[in-house]
């Protein structure tokens, strides 16, 4: 499919809830406040081009279906586990259970959005990641790229791969199973 035409068939639908799947597939049933829940009702963009987090138009516009429509940020950070932690991190913030938004860094420190609204803040000693305590006094949304900013910076693959459980029946894929 090219890429007009791809973007024509999928500039009708309004959430990621609303494409169809694919042949001889079906959703599974969500039920509740669930991460399948929210991540069908992410709304998509309905402009038809694939913009990088500067604004420019990225050369390759032939390999997207549709594009979600939530922030990126305007620094170059947001790479491949990063999609994930932001959509995990994005779907608690929507619940209000900031207690949740948690990843460890490749060292192994525990970055805390909890701590952060606290005033935690984290910076490199040698080769470690180090908390400082200090204030922050605002709201959950203030500041939003602030925070995704550190964990793009220090986790990613590694750090990812060694949180999440592997997937052995990948006939009971879950939403959110990476």
């Amino acid at each position: 499919m090219n890429n007009s035409l791809a973007w024509a068939a999928s500039s009708s639908y309004k959430t990621i809830g609303e494409i169809p799947t694919p042949q001889g597939c079906k959703r599974i049933i969500e039920e509740g406040n669930s991460f399948g829940i929210w991540l069908r009702n992410i709304p998509l963009k309905h402009d038809p081009g694939i913009y990088l987090f500067n604004g420019r138009l990225r050369d390759n516009q032939s390999t997207d279906f549709a594009v979600l429509d939530i922030p990126v940020g305007d620094k170059d950070l947001q790479q491949c586990a990063d999609a994930m932690m932001r959509l995990r991190a994005e779907s608690f913030l929507n619940q209000d259970n900031i207690d949740s938004i948690c990843f460890k860094a490749t060292d192994g420190t525990d970055l805390s959005f909890a701590k952060w609204m606290k005033g935690e803040r984290y910076g490199l000693k040698g080769a470690r990641l180090e908390a400082s305590p200090g204030s922050f006094g605002g709201n959950k949304r203030q500041k939003p790229e602030e925070f995704p900013e550190v964990i793009f910076s220090y986790c990613g693959t590694i750090s990812l791969s060694k949180e999440i459980k592997p997937v052995n029946d990948l006939n009971n894929l879950q939403a959110g199973d990476v």
